[in-house]
Order: C-alpha cells, then structure tokens, then sequence
C-alpha cells in the first residue's frame, strides 16, 4: 500500500472522525481517547492518571512552555514527567504532538534557524513540498524537546541513527511521522515507540491484497467486518505495522507482511503494544510501545517561535 509518500494535499485538517469532539482550549485543540474508545476533548487543567503518573495539561501555555499560567498550575507537568524514571515494567508516559503542516503561520526560516547544517541539508534535497515537510517536522521535535530538557531547541542534542532520531544522554524514546497535511511528534520516557499517520484512501487501501504487505491472518480479520469498515481497517494496519517496525528500529527494511496486527484500534504485536492515536477525519494513526501506553492525548502543536 503506497500511503507513505503523498505531497501534502490542499486545506485545513478537519473536524475529528467518528463521535470524536474537537474544542479549543486557549486557542490549542486537547484530543484525548475515553475509555469507551470514543474521542472526546480534556478540559484544561484536567487531571489523568490511567494507571500511569500524573499528567496536567494547561490551556494557557504551549507545549514545552515552563511557567506559571494565571491559576498557578505548572505548564509543561507532561514535558517534567518525561524526565523521569518509570517503574519497572509499569507504564509509559508517552507526549504525542499533532502538528497541522497546511496551516500558513508557520514561519519556515524559523524553523530552518534551529536546525543544524546537516538536517537543513536534508531538508534541501527534497521538492518543495518534502522541503517543508521535514524543516517543519525536526524543527517541531526540537522545539518540543527543547520543552523537556529546557534548553532551547536549537541546543538540543539531536542525532539520528539509521533515520531514527536520538537524545545523547536522555533516556528518551522519540518518534515522527508525517501523511498528508498531518505530522506526529512523539516523546517517551524510558520506552521505545514508534508512530505513524496516513491520510486513509479507499482506492490505496483497495489495491492491499496485491501489493502483498497483507498478512493472511490480516486479510481473514478485515473479511469478517462489515463492508463499510474493510477499506479503513486496511490503512489501520498500515499504520500500526510502521509504527511497530519503527519502535523497533528497523523500519520498512522488514517486510511489513512479516508484522502481523491486531486490525483491531488496539493490541499486542508480538512484544508491542499497539494503540490508536485521534487523529482529524481522513486519516488514521498508531502508536506503539514496548510497554503499555494508557490512553495518550494528542495535542496540537502550533505555529511560532522557539520556546
């Protein structure tokens, strides 16, 4: 299934699939998953534990902000908690950013200003529209983990290692990935994972059988659904099988047919946990984890300035 490599398309990221809310909360849309599989928004200040540590998300501050908002709550609880060891075998703490790639306030020589000579480099070799894609998205996690480590995002000791970016001296399991007008930015502490988003194609998702990345206990699943949710759990499985190889490591280097999914929103693959992430309508994301994840939010990332 050819869904990794499309141009951004034209537009604004919509209203979420399904039941799914969106709100805004001090400009900045919360999306969270309940424990009925329904999407709804997290009200700020809102509290989670879900079996892990303690999570505050505050309306009035961006991500990786690290002041005080008016109520006194500490901003950037989340980017804190990252720094810090988990139990044993217990549950990640997984920070997932969206980012909305169409939106026009994003300032692309900014973003080039804190990346280094190599990663800018990169950037270049692509079209325009890769150009963009890849100064926006490394100058997101940057700007991201600038937050948790608070030193500014072009400080951040960032490398990568076969594609896969690292922190030098921080048990940090980071991920991105980027389809159509959407990208992901994920940081865990002490977990390794991976995400991935794809804008879902009936015709793409369609053509699966042939293409041969499907593996026969997937397609024996997606012919017991109803008709109308083949074509989606086809792109389902998309998502989850990169996000797997990416937490492990070797990305689309193993065949993707030799990961078999759960086609379900969540389960096990092999020694992953796998979770839906919501995402806007017309597109599907996964993360997974070599630990369990309970229940990650999503929150938007917006344009500006380093932080």
């Amino acid at each position: 299934m050819r869904v990794r490599n499309h141009a951004p398309a034209s537009g604004r990221i919509g209203p979420l699939s399904g039941t799914a809310g969106r709100r805004r909360h001090g400009g900045r849309p919360v999306f969270t998953r309940t424990s009925g599989g329904r999407h709804r928004a997290r009200r700020p200040g809102a509290v989670g534990r879900r079996g892990g540590p303690l999570v505050r998300w505050s309306a009035d501050a961006g991500p990786g902000d690290t002041g005080r908002d008016a109520r006194g709550d500490m901003a950037g609880r989340a980017a804190r908690h990252l720094t810090r060891r988990r139990p044993a075998r217990g549950p990640a703490v997984v920070v997932v950013h969206l980012l909305d790639l169409a939106d026009p306030g994003w300032d692309l020589d900014a973003a080039a200003a804190v990346l280094t000579a190599a990663e800018r480099e990169r950037a270049e070799r692509g079209v325009p529209a890769v150009r963009r894609r890849r100064l926006l998205v490394r100058a997101g996690l940057r700007r991201v983990l600038g937050g948790v480590l608070g030193v500014p995002p072009a400080a951040v000791p960032l490398r990568g290692d076969r594609g896969r970016p690292l922190v030098d001296g921080a048990d940090l399991g980071l991920s991105c990935s980027a389809g159509g007008d959407l990208a992901l930015v994920a940081v865990a502490a002490g977990a390794r994972i991976g995400v991935d988003v794809q804008p879902h194609r009936d015709a793409e998702a369609a053509a699966a059988p042939a293409e041969g990345w499907l593996a026969p206990a997937e397609q024996a699943r997606i012919a017991e659904l109803p008709a109308a949710s083949r074509l989606p759990a086809v792109t389902r499985c998309w998502v989850q099988k990169e996000a797997v190889l990416k937490a492990r490591g070797t990305g689309i280097r193993r065949p993707p047919a030799d990961v078999v999914t759960p086609v379900a929103d969540s389960g096990r693959v092999g020694p992953e946990w796998v979770t839906a992430l919501p995402v806007p309508a017309g597109s599907l994301a996964a993360l997974a984890a070599d630990v369990p994840v309970p229940a990650p939010g999503v929150v938007l990332l917006p344009p500006g300035g380093p932080r």
